[in-house]
């Protein structure tokens, strides 16, 4: 279901997306062209403090997948947020990764296998922290500069001549219940 959930009547815009079992009812299957934006609210325009949490699976094992990002692909964004997986095809891969531009939360784990995996990124005014599957990854300290951009699921928005092409960085598998709470989820109620 494209439809928010919430109150706040923000709607996925998907674009080549089909449908198939979730975790929670249907989820979106991304193909690696396949994309999806969510317009987001104003508290992630300028607050420092929210939660992000998604469902994703992949069985993929691609250099690179974008789950969420609201900041362009290339290397020297000065801002934003993002949650990556990169496979064994990447130099060091495969592991998982949050970003709050500059800084990254890293963690060496193969998750190419076919199965549901539950992320949530905690970006806390100046810390974010990454845990999957209920497990604390690990935490960095940054100063989070918001953008105006939108919330971009399965895929990294390309806004740079030479930044990649179509397909690099988008999502091959599933993804589910993307949710962006305006507040930092304490490590004991992240599940």
């Amino acid at each position: 279901n494209t439809a928010d959930a919430s109150t706040n009547a923000l709607h996925l815009t998907p674009e080549g997306l089909t449908f198939g079992p979730g975790v929670v009812g249907q989820a979106a299957v991304f193909d690696g062209q396949a994309r999806a934006t969510l317009p987001l609210d104003d508290f992630m325009r300028g607050d420092t403090t929210f939660s992000l949490l998604v469902w994703f699976r992949t069985s993929a094992d691609v250099y690179s997948q974008t789950i969420v990002s609201n900041h362009p692909m290339c290397a020297y964004s000065d801002a934003g947020f993002s949650l990556d997986y990169y496979g064994t095809a990447a130099p060091d891969g495969p592991f998982f990764r949050a970003v709050l531009v500059p800084v990254t939360v890293q963690a060496n784990v193969n998750l190419s296998d076919g199965r549901w995996h539950h992320a949530v990124a905690v970006f806390d005014h100046d810390t974010v922290s990454l845990y999957l599957d209920s497990v604390h990854l690990g935490s960095e300290t940054s100063v989070y500069r918001a953008t105006d951009n939108d919330l971009f699921i399965g895929y990294a928005r390309d806004e740079y001549v030479g930044c990649g092409g179509p397909g690099e960085s988008y999502f091959v598998g599933s993804i589910d219940e993307v949710s962006v709470l305006p507040y930092a989820l304490r490590a004991e109620d992240v599940r």
